[in-house]
Parts: structure tokens; sequence; C-alpha cells
């Protein structure tokens, strides 16, 4: 007769620590085979903040040394080794220390985002165990991050030139209306390129986004430090002129624009000429809108189109053009 043994049968005579130690073992032996197939950088924490377990991504985040990636190494540890090397955000050691530490005792889940010195950037996790302690992951969101800026750029920049949007020209004209009259005024420009249509008939798009990018890039070496100009609709550009004390201050910055931007146009080997028509709108008042500064400006663009010789035109408030001689 063949006798089975049971389970019971093999923990007699043994300690409690003995008969449990299989079953720890099992268990390290899993966490372990779980935490090194994660994608992202793993560490758990008991109560007292000492390493229990962690995988070798969490190491390399941060390039710790073996001794800090064993059993039992404290957090603050790990923390002063990431001061000593400078691989923190910003400079205050303190208060980064300090910072993590109570994250990880805070018994609630947090989730900081980082950008350290070499670049990238971090999100790193602390997750409460309900037994004591925590989780901590590292993750490399860097990649992330800069599809993010790239949106938000391509949300605020014009592609072609790389010169903010008519968004950010508005934003940046009320936010000039806040400003104290008593210390500055501005002035709004629209420069339209009036024969641009018919030079696209014979231009392929490549040459015309060339063309409209080398106009931006004179738009841009033009004005002065602290003016923003602007990609708009089309052919046509924004510059919003700060600190205007006098109409001069305007003129001197419309003639040095159309002296620049009639000059030809190196495009695939061929000089291409340009027509351009400029319009100032002047504000004088805090209830006018952006808006309606923009359109008063491209309504005195629109009546320098109309003129023989002179090229720009000013538009008041009152929406009354007067021909600049």
């Amino acid at each position: 007769m063949i006798y089975q043994r049971r389970k019971s049968d093999l923990n007699k005579g043994k300690s409690e620590a003995h008969r449990e130690w299989p079953t720890i073992a099992r268990q390290k032996e899993k966490r372990a085979v779980l935490l090194e197939k994660s994608r992202r950088g793993i560490a758990v924490f008991d109560t007292d903040l000492r390493l229990i377990d962690c995988n070798s991504l969490y190491g390399d985040a941060h390039d710790l040394p073996p001794s800090l990636m064993r059993e039992g190494a404290a957090l603050l540890d790990v923390l002063n080794h990431m001061v000593e090397t400078g691989d923190l955000p910003g400079n205050d050691a303190d208060a980064y220390v300090t910072k993590h530490i109570n994250l990880a005792k805070s018994n609630s889940i947090e989730t900081v985002f980082e950008t350290l010195p070499d670049g990238r950037v971090m999100s790193v996790g602390y997750i409460p165990v309900e037994t004591g302690g925590c989780i901590i992951t590292q993750d490399d969101v860097s990649n992330i991050f800069a599809v993010k800026e790239e949106i938000e750029h391509a949300g605020f920049y014009d592609r072609r030139t790389t010169l903010p949007n008519k968004r950010v020209l508005l934003k940046c004209i009320d936010e000039a209306y806040m400003q104290s009259w008593d210390e500055s005024s501005f002035a709004l420009f629209v420069v339209k390129a009036t024969n641009f249509a018919s030079l696209q008939e014979r231009l392929e798009d490549t040459a015309g986004h060339l063309l409209i990018k080398q106009i931006g890039d004179r738009i841009r070496d033009c004005i002065r430090q602290g003016d923003l100009p602007a990609k708009l609709d089309g052919a046509e550009f924004g510059i919003l002129q700060q600190a205007v004390s006098q109409l001069a201050d305007s003129e001197a910055l419309v003639k040095r624009l159309l002296d620049d931007l009639n000059q030809p146009y190196m495009i695939e080997g061929m000089p291409v000429l340009v027509e351009f028509s400029v319009g100032i709108a002047l504000p004088n008042t805090e209830d006018d809108r952006e808006e309606t500064l923009v359109q008063n400006a491209r309504d005195a663009a629109d009546t320098a189109t109309q003129q023989v010789g002179c090229r720009y035109a000013f538009c008041n408030l009152k929406e009354e053009l007067a021909l600049s001689a």
C-alpha cells in the first residue's frame, strides 16, 4: 500500500518561522519577477522608510550604487545621494529631501513631475501600503512631455515662420490695454503682402511657404526688442509696437519695415518682388478691445493699398482713416 504524506505532516516538528519560510521565499521570488517585468522603476519601503525590495529601473533612474538598492537601505540615504551627485531639480537640497520624505509619509497617493539637470522629466509616484510604508515609482516621461510641448507650441505659434500666432497677439494686446497709460502706449501694425495671391499662381507650394518664412524673418529683424511680431491669416502679419510716445515712433518703424520688405526675395534661385501695405491702429482709450484694434489696422492697410505711392496708413479708434504723408 502506498501512503501519501499530507502537507501538514511535512511541517510537524518545525518551528513557525521554519514552516513559513517556503511561503516567504516564494513570495519574494514572485515579487522580484514582477518588479523586473515592470517598465517603471519601483521600490517598496517599510514603515521606517527602509527598502524592502526594488527593481533595477529604480536604481537606474538616479544611478544608485548597489548599497542603496539592498534591503534595509534608507530612503533618506537615497535622497542624500541624489543631493550629493546633483541629480535633483532646483538648488534647494533641504527642501527637496523634506518634500519627498513627507510625500512618503503622507499616507495618500501622490504624483510629482520633476525636470532633472540632464533634461529628463521624471514622474515620481507615492502609493501608501495598508500595512504601513509605501511604494515609490519612477517613470521617465520625457517623450510624453516633449510631445505635449510640441502640441502646445503648435497651438500658439505658426509652423512655417515660427512666429507667435493671432491667439498670442490678441492676448498681448489685452495685456497692453491693462497697463498704465501714463507710462506707455502701443500701436498695432497689420502688414499685408498685397500681391501674394498672384505670386502663388506661379509658385509651387513649397516656394510659397519659403516666401512667407522669409517675410516673417525680415519682420522679426526689423522690430525693436520688446515688440511682438505675429503671423495672422494668409499673407498677413501683425506687430505689437510697445512704448509708443508719439506718432514718429510708429512712422520710423513702418518706413524701416517697408524699406526692408520691398527688397527682392530669392526663391529657388530667382528674385521675387512682393508688394506690401501696412495699416497702423493707435488706441487712445481702455474701452476698446483687441479684435476691434486688429480690424482697424486691417482697414487701414486696405486703405493704404488703394493709395498711389504711400503704402501705409493710420486708423484712430473712431475708425476714421487718415492717410499719412
